[in-house]
């Protein structure tokens, strides 16, 4: 468990083993202190026993059988050409021999040279970076590069290659017992036909799974034995990104099996890890077509003849299963690489359409001619043939074609199975463009750092917001004892005092953000400057997200921070900046409306591709808000232009149509499944580190599925089993709920709200209405028989966690306690005073016991404000007012919650001199 989880070195692990049946052997002698019998130290079924514990760690691994079918070649390091490893070859000597006896060999007796060329021979065209006009028409020549180097006994491979067999991981797939009803549930969905009106969850829901057929021309995806895969290629870093010096670059080849459900889909054992190409630079389109080639052919076998196996896990007698590939998924580069498209800077610089780059500016879709499959092949197919360099570049010119090894998949259409990748091209491309460039702000010297906030104001703002005051004057000679904010705040209701003056900002009063004409800012003009940075930077530590979103950012436009992640790019634009710029632009005049406006349309744009559902009304608001965002950044920024990126993104929503919503086939879970990969522990040697990064994830993904069927195992060591599978799964307690203070008693008031909450929500089916213990005990046996009786007692809680989110009251966690309800209930937003679970007795004398919230409402602000007049766009950000002076009381079931909201405290005057009362504004995060 050690050296297969946490990357515990060989020598330690083995240690462990050996220390351990050193102990087994004197526990069986009697232990310490115990008298030795030199003729017989214990009995003959001890002694048996303890011969047969390994003392080195790879005996282990050999008999769980947990390493992977690994095929390993020996690459041209120049084009990436592949050789079959010589039979004598053992693919840079694994056995340990004694050094004396191996320098003495090499001494007496020449290496012998490996069976087969030792230079590559393939036939390649010269670079064409630097290539001269007259080696751009000569035909292509000989690689030539060195395989091997020479050591000191033996000749070593310089760029080996190693990839998984797909039909051996398919075997071990279906002989884990879960696998096959997963695949048959997930089927089952596939026979429903395609609704286009279906809010669809997952790519199983999406038109392209629907009709997709199979070699019998009948649909595909229906059959559990037909599995179903998208495909991602990325480079990566094997040393990190901040570690300095070390520039290089592996790529990797991860096949993820849309055919199971979301819940297994992900685990290390259910995902095709098919290799990891060496570095150190990323591989061109030639190369990529010799790192694909392995899975191409056995894809190919797989679609049009099927794999046979001898027997699973629920079919004893064996079962004909096939493998196809849908979705291509990756980084705009790595795509183009792989699928042979010309690169964004190109002239044809899509992969959709023919539309060309200095016609960018060109934002109506309908005129642009689109890529014909039948046409791509043919360029595709004359790219490869042709004579020399230059005739290939004139086809790339003209089609944006060369040839990919993804061409020769029967059923794969190339044009229309691939996907925009959102991670990549919204987070890491306009969101970044967007700030970088039209905003004009960069990594920078570091400022001085807004002065920190002493703890005594963060604790009395706190308070104040559990205890906000009415002064209509931020005057300190006004007295808070007559205002409210000496009421408990489970006493208070917060709701909405108008303003007495309706006009926060005439050009908004008379237009609002989302109309009027367009207003670019003036020529040169940074938009975050460095009092807008200021400004920013002030109000970001007091805004509070839930601790369930991480990389909230901390500070804008310092380069200390470094690059920001995809995470950090979309909370910055859809949590923290909705919530400050509406303030910093609200007496902008004409030029911040636009700026807003323009901003506006780009989150909204953002946060529907990101759904975790997709719609048909949603796949065409994200194309209206993306293309109003587009057309107004024409105008607000002639200088700057737009990038391939946003082309691309107009086509980002032909990929939400296709294939439902964008989180089954975005880069998120595969940069989060390399990055794993990569803290292995390993030799920093390019060309070896790659098979050590595979061989070890397939051991946690093999050792996973053996330790994932205890029953396997004799019945006393079940236990045991079970504490190793917490290496990786954790034992949770089945607590959902959080204990704050054990059992209290609910007031009058309260109670009657609870009971009338029950009647609406949980009626008995016999129409026996809900009542008070109390008066249900002062009726006669004959009436009461008619009610059924609600008991005061009650288990204060101080969280509880809906579907892994974790919900607190205030005083516990004030990140965590604000909400939004669902559409039909009161308050819709709030802030949780007290989480409680309350037990009672139905009209079956069964017990059920449910999780409600007191919640103090935040009501809306009916007065114009900076915040209001943003329903057109799907920003979910509003300004609530938390004024006291009420007793009403609101109970809510924990079903009722829709979500949290991020959120921020605006003193008096803060928002704007007029606004003379403390409000909370708050951002929906329902993703």
């Amino acid at each position: 468990m050690l050296s297969v989880y946490d990357n515990v070195s060989y020598s330690t692990s083995s240690w462990l083993l050996k220390s351990g049946k050193d102990l087994l052997t004197l526990a069986a002698r009697g232990g310490l202190g115990a008298r030795r019998d030199k003729e017989k130290s214990h009995d003959f079924r001890q002694a048996e026993t303890l011969k047969t514990l390994p003392s080195d760690v790879r005996t282990v691994i050999t008999w769980m059988k947990i390493d992977p079918a690994l095929v390993t070649v020996i690459s041209c390091p120049s084009c990436f050409t592949m050789y079959p490893q010589p039979k004598d070859d053992d693919g840079g000597g694994t056995e340990k021999k004694s050094q004396s006896t191996t320098q003495n060999t090499a001494q007496k007796n020449p290496p012998k040279a490996p069976t087969g060329p030792m230079q590559c021979i393939n036939l390649v065209f010269p670079k064409e970076e630097g290539a001269s006009a007259a080696a751009k028409r000569e035909p292509p020549s000989v690689c030539g590069a060195a395989l091997y180097r020479l050591g000191k006994a033996k000749y070593h491979p310089i760029k080996p290659y190693a990839y998984q067999n797909l039909y051996d991981w398919l075997a071990r797939l279906f002989s884990r017992p879960e696998i096959e009803p997963a695949l048959e549930k997930v089927a089952a969905l596939a026979t429903e036909p395609f609704d286009p009106t279906y809010e669809a969850t997952d790519i199983h829901h999406s038109k392209m799974w629907k009709l997709f057929l199979g070699p019998d021309k009948t649909q595909y995806t229906k059959q559990p034995e037909n599995l179903t895969f998208g495909i991602f290629l990325d480079g990566i870093n094997p040393y990190g990104n901040k570690q300095s010096g070390k520039h290089a670059s592996i790529t990797f080849i991860v096949m993820v099996c849309y055919s199971l459900p979301l819940e297994l889909r992900y685990q290390p054992q259910n995902v095709f890890l098919v290799g990891i190409a060496p570095g150190p630079k990323e591989p061109s389109l030639e190369q990529t077509n010799w790192i694909l080639r392995p899975i191409v052919e056995q894809l190919k076998v797989l679609w049009e003849t099927g794999l046979t196996l001898s027997k699973t896990a629920h079919h004893p007698q064996g079962r004909r299963v096939r493998a196809a590939i849908l979705p291509f998924f990756a980084d705009l580069p790595a795509l183009r690489r792989a699928l042979g498209f010309a690169g964004p800077s190109a002239t044809r610089m899509c992969s959709y359409c023919l539309l060309e780059r200095d016609e960018l500016t060109n934002l109506k879709p309908e005129t642009w001619p689109a890529r014909n499959l039948a046409d791509h092949k043919n360029a595709a197919i004359k790219s490869r043939d042709t004579p020399n360099l230059n005739a290939r570049s004139e086809i790339l010119m003209e089609h944006g074609v060369r040839y990919s090894v993804m061409l020769e998949l029967p059923y794969w259409n190339i044009i229309d199975h691939h996907v925009v990748d959102a991670m990549h091209n919204l987070l890491l491309g306009l969101l970044k463009w967007h700030c970088q460039r039209f905003w004009s702000m960069s990594d920078v010297a570091d400022e001085v750092e807004p002065q920190r906030i002493p703890q005594n104001e963060v604790d009395a703002m706190n308070k104040d917001a559990r205890n906000p005051t009415v002064n209509d004057s931020p005057t300190d000679s006004e007295s808070d004892d007559d205002d409210g904010s000496g009421i408990s705040f489970g006493r208070m209701e917060f709701r909405s005092t108008e303003s007495s003056d309706n006009s926060f900002s005439p050009f908004l009063q008379a237009e609002g953000w989302g109309t009027g004409p367009w207003t670019p800012p003036s020529e040169g003009k940074i938009i975050l400057d460095k009092d807008a940075l200021a400004f920013i930077n002030k109000l970001l530590p007091r805004i509070r997200i839930p601790t369930w979103i991480k990389r909230a950012l901390p500070v804008l436009g310092k380069a200390s921070f470094g690059s920001l992640k995809a995470d950090e790019w979309r909370n910055l634009f859809t949590i923290q900046l909705p919530l400050i710029l509406p303030v910093y632009w609200a007496t902008g005049g004409p030029q911040a409306r636009s700026l807003f406006r323009n901003f506006a349309h780009l989150v909204s744009m953002v946060k529907l591709a990101l759904k975790r559902s997709m719609t048909s009304e949603r796949v065409e608001k994200y194309r209206h808000h993306t293309l109003a965002y587009l057309k107004s950044c024409l105008l607000l920024f002639p200088d700057v232009g737009l990038a391939p990126n946003h082309h691309m993104s107009i086509h980002l929503a032909d990929c939400l149509d296709k294939f439902g919503p964008s989180r089954a086939w975005w880069s998120f879970s595969m940069e989060r499944l390399m990055g794993k990969i990569l803290k292995a522990a390993h030799n920093n040697r390019l060309g070896q580190l790659e098979i050590t990064f595979l061989t070890n994830f397939c051991r946690v993904g093999n050792l996973r599925s053996v330790l994932s069927a205890p029953t396997n195992f004799p019945p006393d060591l079940v236990p045991f089993i079970r504490q190793l599978q917490a290496f990786h799964d954790p034992i949770h307690e089945e607590k959902e709920l959080i204990p704050k203070s054990r059992h209290s008693s609910l007031p009058s008031s309260a109670l009657k709200i609870l009971i009338n909450r029950l009647n609406e929500l949980f009626p008995c089916p016999t129409g026996a209405p809900w009542i008070s213990s109390d008066s249900w005990s002062k009726m006669g046996k004959s009436q009461a028989a008619k009610f059924l009786s609600v008991t005061s007692r009650i288990e204060n809680l101080s969280s509880c966690v809906i579907n892994e989110v974790n919900f607190s009251t205030y005083e516990e966690n004030p990140s965590n306690s604000v909400i939004a309800l669902q559409d039909d209930c009161a308050p819709q937003y709030g802030i949780i005073e007290q989480i409680f679970r309350h037990r009672r007795t139905q009209g079956d004398k069964t017990s059920r016991a449910d999780t409600w919230l007191v919640v103090q409402p935040l009501l809306p602000c009916n007065f114009s404000n900076p915040f209001a007049g943003l329903l057109d766009f799907d920003l979910k950000v509003e300004l609530r007012s938390f004024q006291v002076n009420s007793d009403t009381l609101y109970i809510n079931h924990i079903k009722e919650i829709f979500c949290h909201c991020a959120w921020i405290k605006y003193n008096p005057c803060e928002i704007l001199p007029k606004i003379k009362k403390e409000y909370m504004a708050v951002v929906t995060l329902d993703r």
